[in-house]
């Protein structure tokens, strides 16, 4: 056994020395370019493409097998033009003799100066490079046992590898496009099976359709495992300078960083670890895992943007940031979440926006199918809007334009059936839930509301939220499964402290008390006459212990009612502090159709009492209504007792017109017929007595109207009719 052995060395070494020799003895005696012609010639044959190599060639044989070139030059196929298909200026490679006896290819280092590819497609869609596309079928044999790893293991190495202005342009004439790599310099140090090696490129892109340019610069550690299809870069840095029409704001620097990004293909699996990317001044970290790349992409991870300014991000992407009440809000704006991505669904879960250091926490899901279905939860303790609300402009600098209304408007649908066919296969489960909401006149706190929709049927239920000391709970709903949009609206408010709600919406002290309202509603239609003619429903209200500031009702009616008595238009005087005191207004409503009727209008405070029915019809944009006022000799109660515990007369106030021109006047005619019926004094038994001495009742509720001289006092410089003192107070109340 011993000699066998022996015998092997001896007839390797001896193998090894002839092939030593041999190679030495082609160095000696083979001129390499004496061969220049018979490859070029052998080129031709093959591809039809001329090969004009213009330097000398270099032949090194031990302990590398090398070539080194001068200027090479390959020319287009027949018709593709004269430009050359590739050319170099310089280029040199070397195998290492010993490990070729092993199987093992270990090449030295590779230099590549001046490599240019011109890839061309014609307008016909021939291109150049199928010259050499074409494998003969052992070759694709081959080529198929190495991709499925039926050929032997590969044991390639290289010393390294440096390539320096390379340039590959592809010209796309039946696309009429142009694409190009310029100014390609790589570096790659020592390359063996396994092991990590630097690598550093920065090239040029370029593309005129879209039109942009970048330029890019790659820094990493690389790690290669052909046999296992394992792919790792390491300390990666790379920066992309982009600009072009495409480009937001049309300039931008772009930064990647990683630990680690690893593909391993065999598994079908993509990470990263500690990747950041900053673009825009915006510096977003993740942590990724993507599975089944093939047969169904699967990702996983983290996503944390870090703290930046929305603002100069809009002005960073072309964009006009919005104004704000707070210059700084917008400023500080974060957000992190863990998603799932997946071809069956997504999640994103975790959520935690920070808007200027306001908290909001949220999830949000997606299950894909034939039908989608999607899902969000948003939460918050706290939330102030204004900060982000427009400044106000200024009116007298931007005075506002009075504008008609475009009758064609009306008719306009208000849902495209588009979006109702979108709605239709919407299916939704959302809810907002916030502690205290602030989005001024309004502060809510205790707000939830829930959002459902399904194949077409879409709920808010419940929307509640308490707000000005009152409680709101409704029930909203939208129906687009018929070929005519359904609506749907109930409410129910409790407790509404009225007053500082109108107050912050008008600027001023206006109507206050105790507020409590129903509302059940339908209504069908694309367009508004259509909801205008099909609303139909009931609503009710009252308010308790109130005031109604800018005018004395009481001393209203009685103005009105010695002005119906004298028959005169005569001027009178009012008061600047003037208010009205009441204990309740309430009233109730039937609508059918757009027609909004009134029968229980009921007003009370003291020295005034009024009831109003009439209808209102919002088809046709117009009211007509009647008010019958008392002047009541007792202030017992607030006003909360019935008629018949007060002596009174009435002065009936008609309101008639259309919403945008309203007249209000005491109504002759109801007050002639109310004489004939006996009904100035409205109950009661003191009917004589009140309509014989009328006007002293009044000026007892009023305390009187005589001046210190004994006459009646004369109109001040600044008065107004009747019918002005009590339209303006109607419409103000009603």
């Amino acid at each position: 056994m011993t000699k066998t052995i022996k015998w092997l060395l001896i007839i390797v070494g001896g193998l090894a020395a002839l092939l030593v020799a041999a190679m030495i003895l082609v160095a000696l005696f083979v001129d390499p370019n004496d061969y220049k012609d018979r490859i070029a010639r052998t080129v031709q044959e093959a591809t039809g493409m001329e090969l004009t190599i213009e330097g000398d060639l270099s032949l090194r044989v031990f302990p590398w097998l090398g070539v080194d070139t001068g200027a090479v030059r390959l020319g287009n196929p027949p018709g593709f033009g004269d430009e050359p298909f590739v050319s170099l200026n310089s280029s040199s490679v070397s195998l290492q003799v010993l490990p070729l006896l092993s199987g093992s290819i270990k090449a030295g280092q590779i230099d590549v100066q001046g490599l240019t590819v011109n890839l061309l497609r014609r307008k016909d869609g021939a291109a150049n490079w199928e010259a050499i596309g074409g494998n003969k079928p052992e070759q694709q044999e081959s080529a198929q046992g190495a991709a499925d790893g039926s050929g032997g293991k590969l044991d390639l190495s290289i010393g390294g590898l440096s390539v320096n202005d390379a340039n590959i342009v592809f010209n796309d004439l039946q696309a009429n496009k142009r694409f190009s790599l310029d100014g390609l310099n790589l570096t790659l140090g020592e390359v063996s099976p396994g092991e990590p090696f630097d690598m550093e490129a920065a090239l040029g892109l370029a593309s005129s359709e879209p039109q942009v340019k970048a330029v890019v610069r790659v820094k990493a550690v690389a790690a290669l495992d052909l046999d296992k299809q394992i792919y790792e870069l390491r300390d990666l840095d790379a920066t992309v300078s982009a600009e072009g029409d495409v480009v937001p704001g049309g300039k931008t620097d772009v930064t990647a960083k990683a630990v680690s990004v690893l593909a391993d293909m065999g598994k079908q699996l993509v990470t990263t670890e500690g990747l950041t990317v900053t673009a825009y001044g915006v510096d977003v970290a993740a942590d990724v895992a993507a599975s089944e790349l093939k047969t169904g992409p699967k990702a996983k991870g983290s996503l944390t943007v870090k703290p930046f300014d929305v603002k100069k991000l809009l002005t960073a992407l072309g964009q006009t940031p919005p104004e704000t009440t707070d210059p700084t809000a917008l400023t500080n704006v974060s957000l992190a979440l863990d998603f799932d991505y997946g071809p069956a669904a997504a999640t994103a879960r975790n959520v935690v926006l920070n808007l200027d250091g306001q908290e909001i926490t949220a999830e949000a899901s997606m299950i894909a199918g034939n039908v989608p279905s999607y899902g969000f939860k948003v939460q918050a303790a706290s939330l102030d809007l204004d900060p982000y609300r427009a400044p106000k402009k200024d009116e007298q600098a931007q005075p506002a334009e009075t504008q008609s209304a475009d009758p064609a408007s009306a008719n306009q649908p208000l849902l495209p059936e588009s979006v109702q066919e979108q709605l239709r296969k919407l299916r939704l489960d959302g809810q907002i839930k916030i502690g205290r909401l602030k989005a001024s006149p309004a502060e809510i706190t205790n707000l939830l509301v829930l959002i459902t929709a399904r194949d077409g049927l879409l709920k808010i239920e419940p929307a509640s939220f308490t707000f000005y000391e009152g409680d709101l709970k409704s029930a909203i709903s939208m129906d687009v499964r018929g070929t005519v949009p359904n609506y749907g609206f109930n409410a129910d408010l409790n407790g509404l402290a009225i007053g500082p709600l109108l107050e912050a919406l008008q600027g001023k002290e206006s109507l206050s008390g105790k507020t409590n309202a129903e509302a059940a509603l339908t209504v069908r239609g694309n367009t508004v006459d259509e909801l205008k003619q099909t609303l139909n429903g009931n609503l009710r209200f009252d308010i308790h212990d109130g005031v109604f500031p800018g005018v004395d009702l009481a001393g209203v009616m009685t103005k009105a009612y010695k002005s119906l008595q004298a028959k005169a238009d005569g001027e009178i005087q009012t008061q600047e502090d003037a208010r009205t005191q009441f204990g309740l207004v309430q009233g109730s409503a039937t609508i059918v159709n757009g027609l909004v009727d009134n029968r229980d209008l009921l007003f009370k405070s003291p020295f005034l009492q009024a009831d109003g029915a009439g209808e209102v019809s919002l088809p046709e944009n117009s009211i007509n209504y009647l008010v019958v006022g008392a002047i009541l000799a007792s202030t017992e109660g607030q006003g909360r007792g019935d008629k018949a515990d007060y002596v009174g007369i009435g002065i009936p106030i008609r309101i008639k017109g259309n919403f945008d021109n309203l007249h209000f006047w005491p109504d002759p005619v109801k007050w002639a017929e109310m004489i004939a019926k006996g009904a100035l004094n409205i109950v009661g038994d003191g009917a004589n007595g009140v309509l014989s001495a009328p006007g002293a009742l009044l000026d007892a509720v009023t305390g009187g109207s005589k001046s210190e001289s004994g006459g009646t006092d004369q109109p001040a410089e600044k008065k107004t009719t009747p019918l002005e003192d009590i339209g303006g107070a109607v419409k103000g109340l009603f």
